[in-house]
């Protein structure tokens, strides 16, 4: 997973995904649901090789964070063709796995 640190790498990442399903991961180290779900989205990236994960920490890219509207972490964010097409927040690993199942199909 690749990490997002200024913002303009935000927009280069959707520029660069056009014609993938991308999602970006909302983090902060002090966040202790964003701790226990890591590892089960590194579980969920290796099973999932055709979709792009991006974190963003909040903290240290606070401008990406506004702009994508953050209020809560950790925050997920579904992008095709540099359109968001969906959002969920919490550590819930089978929403994720439900909404890659779900967009995938829609490639």
């Amino acid at each position: 997973m690749e990490y997002i640190k200024q913002h303009t790498d935000f927009e280069d990442a959707l520029e660069r995904g056009l014609e993938k399903l991308l999602v970006f991961v909302f983090t902060a180290r002090w966040c202790g649901p964003c701790r226990v779900i890591s590892p089960k989205v590194q579980d969920i990236i290796k099973e999932n090789p055709d979709v792009v994960f991006y974190q963003i920490n909040v903290d240290d890219n606070i401008a990406t964070s506004q702009a994508c509207g953050i209020t809560c972490v950790p925050t997920f964010q579904f992008f095709r063709r540099c359109t968001k097409i969906e959002e969920f927040s919490g550590a819930n690993e089978q929403k994720i796995r439900d909404f890659l199942a779900k967009h995938k199909k829609s490639s």
